[in-house]
This record gives structure tokens, sequence and C-alpha cells, in this order.
């Protein structure tokens, strides 16, 4: 667990250092690292409504009718988590240069 530990520790950092706000979420012995885009936790599809790391792991909580529609739609929560996360590529190049071991 230690290792792990150190390699979340140093994902993490690359992160901050990118000003890229993040959340880490852990069940059993597996942790996500979900990564931002720099506008925050919301997305167009969804309004004001935040997205928080249970949404970023695919448990969106939704407060009325009207909002829980807009999700049913087909694409609206993959579309919302393409709004609200960092860029793919550019998270994994970052992460796995600081992961690695000198």
């Amino acid at each position: 667990m230690v290792a792990g530990g150190v390699t979340l520790s140093r994902a993490v950092a690359r992160l901050q250092q990118l000003a890229l706000p993040h959340n880490v979420v852990a069940v059993g012995n597996t942790l996500w690292l979900f990564a931002r885009a720099p506008t925050g936790e919301t997305s167009p599809q969804f309004g004001a409504s935040k997205l928080g790391s249970s949404e970023m792991a695919g448990c969106f909580h939704l407060p009325t009718s009207q909002s829980l529609d807009v999700a049913a739609e087909e694409g609206q929560m993959a579309a919302a988590l393409r709004s609200a996360s960092a860029p793919p590529l550019q998270v994994w190049a970052a992460v796995t240069r600081a992961c690695q071991v000198v």
C-alpha cells in the first residue's frame, strides 16, 4: 500500500502543478483519479448542478425530474463528463511521467 500511496501522491502533485482540479475515489483496493477541466465542476448539460466524484464515477445525483429527463437523453451523461474532464492525453502523459521511477 505504501508504494501505491507514493504513486498516487506523485500523480496528484503533478495535477496540482498543472492547476487541474481532481477527485480521488477509493473502493476496496482500487483507486480512480479523475482530473477535471480547469473550468471546474459543472457542465453545460446540467447547468449549476455540480459533478462530484460520484458523478465522475458514473453515479449521477440529479435534483429535479427535469434534470433526470435531460440526463436520460442518449449521450448526455457522457457529454457532461467530457466537458468537465481535463484532456485525457494531457493527463495521461503528465501522470505517467510523474509516476516514473528514476
